[in-house]
């Protein structure tokens, strides 16, 4: 598949666009830069779309299996996870009751879990499908989700609007 992705390289020409198409008397301007943009993209190099099968799955696979099950580094400012007393520690049997405690930070956590749901989806044949599986059902089990939901419950603000979307999408 051949796509041209001009519209990055091309936004500022298409700001100008619309400032000049909102402005009725200056039609001959908008023709004009309409033509610019047309030009600019016939002069880009086609894209091609690199393959995507069960190697480039297995590789991306990998990448949340080797973060799930271990917590995020405690954060000076957060309580999602850690306890802050003397030292900053983890809560006996956090892994019972949150859900997305692993990677780099919470959202990442939740799009890591996606990954894998959408991996094995997509996959059904990848070697790690049983072990996405294995840490999907832990991860997502009916204590853990109930952690995750009594957090939500008093969590104000805590990841939004960013981390809700990935909830969302998951």
């Amino acid at each position: 598949m051949v796509r041209r992705f001009w519209f990055i390289a091309a936004l500022p020409l298409l700001i100008a666009n619309n400032l000049l198409a909102s402005d009725a008397t200056n039609e001959h301007s908008s023709r004009e830069t309409a033509s610019a943009l047309a030009a600019y993209d016939r002069s880009l190099p086609a894209a091609t779309v690199p393959p995507f099968g069960l190697q480039e799955a297995t590789a991306l696979a990998a990448w949340p299996l080797s973060c799930i099950d271990h917590p995020q580094a405690a954060p000076e400012d957060a309580q999602y996870l850690w306890l802050y007393r003397e030292r900053p520690d983890l809560p006996t049997d956090y892994d019972k009751t949150r859900s997305f405690y692993g990677c780099y930070d919470w959202h990442s956590a939740v799009n890591s879990m996606w990954m894998m749901i959408a991996l094995s989806k997509d996959y059904p044949d990848m070697l790690l499908v049983r072990l996405m599986r294995e840490k999907i059902t832990e991860h997502l089990g009916e204590k853990n989700l109930a952690g995750e939901l009594a957090y939500f419950k008093q969590a104000k603000s805590f990841e939004r609007p960013y981390g809700y979307a990935w909830l969302l999408k998951l």
